[in-house]
């Protein structure tokens, strides 16, 4: 069981960059808008639009930069321990759920002026 350990959200202005330092496991989701994502030292870029997601999975830098007016989430996931009770791993599991939800939904409210 993978669970979510810490999120945040990042808000862009058009042509706004974010550089993230050995972020390794970290994935980034796009709420609105289109981010573009480069690792350091990976061949390919990425550019994501609303409601994809990637993972990274290199050390070194990692820069996010907005297309245009975007908002994203960036989350760590990380290995449940085996001696944590299945009940707290899942209540943990929901709670990153439903505050991953809450912020896609306030950013869809936000995007769409309601």
């Amino acid at each position: 069981m993978r669970t979510c350990t810490d999120a945040m959200r990042l808000e862009f202005a058009a042509g706004q960059t974010v550089t993230l330092q050995d972020a390794i496991g970290t994935r980034i989701a796009c709420l609105s808008g289109s981010l573009w994502i480069t690792q350091e030292d990976e061949g390919r870029d990425v550019v994501l639009s609303p409601g994809e997601e990637v993972r990274l999975d290199r050390k070194g830098k990692t820069v996010i930069y907005a297309v245009n007016q975007s908002l994203g989430l960036a989350f760590e996931s990380r290995e449940a321990a085996t001696d944590t009770p299945w009940w707290k791993r899942l209540g943990h599991a929901w709670l990153c759920h439903c505050m991953g939800l809450g912020m896609r939904c306030s950013a869809w409210r936000r995007a769409y002026r309601f």
